[in-house]
């Protein structure tokens, strides 16, 4: 019974825990929506190099989707229009998302 007491005891101990989710990574994003998708609300961006506060580049420039959270941010955007907003990325699962978004003339 001992036995089966410290096993049980180890065999807790070495249990995954799960990452505990932090404050996603914000970065800076600069581009122009080339589509929507109204149903999913993801946005399709042409954007520029994306860079963190100190102004390191976390991904080069390219055309990709982004999910829009915010429904009021969404509904700023349609085919051609220019943007800044801000990229938001949860490190411990990879999910992104974009918010905060200003129109550019």
């Amino acid at each position: 019974m001992r036995y089966l007491l410290l096993f049980l005891i180890l065999l807790s101990a070495c249990r995954r825990s799960e990452p505990v989710a932090g404050p996603p990574d914000v970065y800076q994003l600069s581009g122009e929506i080339v589509k929507l998708n109204a149903d999913k609300k993801i946005a399709t961006i042409k954007h520029g190099p994306i860079k963190a506060a100190d102004g390191k580049v976390w991904m080069e420039a390219m055309t990709m989707e982004f999910p829009v959270r915010d429904a009021a941010g969404f509904a700023k955007l349609s085919p051609g229009v220019k943007l800044k907003a801000k990229l938001y990325q949860q490190p411990v699962d990879f999910d992104y998302w974009v918010a905060e978004i200003e129109v550019q003339p």
